[in-house]
């Protein structure tokens, strides 16, 4: 289960300030104004985005290289708006998987099929397929070919003291342990924040009983893109099933397991192998096939009560972690970023008073309700917890092959432009402003 991602033959080591030795900040106003920890989809795209309006970077990640899996695949169409004004757009299209459609069964019958709505002015698909370890790649290149973004890998940033007008910021590397003194802090570093234990802020919201594993498979397969679901099929009887193409004949398998189950038992191959096997010959694929990487994942609607604290901004899985059903984990934690970096641009310049961040908070907090309120939805009925929800959830189905007024209930509610009602750039209905 180790094969790994292709990532086009490159490693994140490669190109400007791979040696991680400690930066010399002090003293020096053209220098990094922002440090970005975490070089995932977010905090890249928020490097790239604040390089691009002239602000210097430096951007920290513990890792030496991309971690491995299908992780999160599909992009949004906003997405793709975004980064198509980073320049990274092109490449994304060029080697994704554009899908924009899917089908459920229930016991192997189709109760229904979706389309992802097309508009006439829209210059991006609704959705690509591409790993996260590709597209993470495709902003690196970016950014390692800025000359405002400084990038340093296999460094660990241990802990932040936040002052009235800086953080201070301790760091390890291969070069020892060190300090520096930042203007502003985003931390994009993921679920397991170290900057949000360092600042002893603590997520809430609600975490879904059941779990997911994910397989990722390479098999050549004629079968096309789209997103097909599964309940209760004969392998996994009273649970899903998903299936999704990726590029390079890698396909992505997720089935849901039961909470009780031990996470090592739920990976192991023996165990899992079979399972995939039963389902592909079940659905009539004959081809070989061999695993790539086998994972596992829950569903979390959790958050941060505000994303601004001081000269530290949270953005991305750092700030909250929404459930993957609809695709609005990656895809919001990139609006967070295109939503701070404007922001934080103008203050730095002296465009604007710092106070322009607390909208950013204000914004994409209620950005996050907004999705937690329709992925809730998508996931009860998803991964029903209880024998009382898969009772009704299993009614439902039933009722979708006679009643086509519940067939959409069995599709999922894919991410959505937020609509802001509340903040200080929020001007109030009927307003002339």
């Amino acid at each position: 289960m180790a094969e790994g991602i292709s990532t086009e033959g490159r490693s994140l080591e490669s190109g400007k300030s791979r040696s991680g030795r400690p930066p010399d900040l002090s003293g020096n106003r053209n220098g990094p104004q922002v440090l970005v920890v975490g070089a995932g989809p977010v905090g890249l795209a928020a490097a790239l985005d604040l390089a691009r309006r002239e602000i210097p970077v430096l951007v920290m990640d513990r890792r030496h290289e991309p971690a491995p899996g299908s992780r999160a695949i599909a992009i949004s169409r906003r997405s793709l708006e975004l980064f198509a004004r980073l320049g990274v757009a092109d490449r994304i299209l060029a080697s994704g998987i554009v899908w924009n459609g899917g089908r459920s069964f229930y016991r192997g019958r189709q109760i229904s099929s979706f389309s992802i709505p097309e508009h006439a002015d829209s210059q991006h698909p609704g959705l690509v397929n591409l790993q996260q370890p590709i597209l993470e790649q495709y902003l690196t290149d970016a950014c390692q070919g800025h000359p405002l973004i400084e990038m340093r890998w296999a460094t660990t940033v241990q802990d932040a003291v936040t002052r009235d007008d800086s953080v201070d910021v301790r760091v390890a590397s291969g070069h020892g342990s060190y300090i520096i003194n930042i203007p502003w802090l985003i931390a994009a570093d993921g679920a397991r924040s170290t900057i949000r234990d360092a600042l002893k802020l603590h997520f809430r919201g609600a975490t879904y009983p059941n779990m997911f594993v994910i397989v990722d498979i390479r098999m050549k397969s004629d079968r096309p893109a789209e997103r097909l679901c599964w309940f209760d099929p004969p392998a996994f009887p009273q649970r899903t099933v998903l299936l999704h193409k990726q590029p390079h004949d890698i396909w992505r398998l997720d089935y849901q397991v039961s909470a009780e189950i031990c996470i090592e038992d739920a990976v192991r191959p023996e165990n899992v192998i079979p399972l995939v096997r039963a389902h592909l010959e079940w659905i009539g694929e004959r081809a070989d096939w061999q695993t790539v990487w086998i994972s596992t994942y829950r569903a979390h609607a959790l958050t941060l009560d505000g994303y601004r604290h001081g000269r530290v901004l949270f953005a991305g899985d750092s700030a909250h972690l929404l459930p993957i059903f609809g695709v609005r984990g990656m895809n919001s934690g990139l609006v967070d970023a295109a939503n701070l970096a404007w922001k934080l641009a103008h203050v730095i310049k002296g465009d604007a008073h710092h106070s322009l961040l607390d909208s950013y908070g204000v914004e994409q907090r209620e950005a996050f309700e907004q999705h937690r309120a329709a992925a809730h939805l998508s996931t009860l009925f998803m991964t029903p917890g209880t024998a009382g929800s898969i009772l009704v959830r299993n009614a439902v189905l039933e009722l979708s092959f006679v009643d086509d007024r519940f067939k959409t209930l069995a599709d999922p509610r894919y991410s959505a432009p937020v609509d802001y009602h509340h903040g200080r750039l929020v001007a109030a209905p009927g307003s002339k402003e």
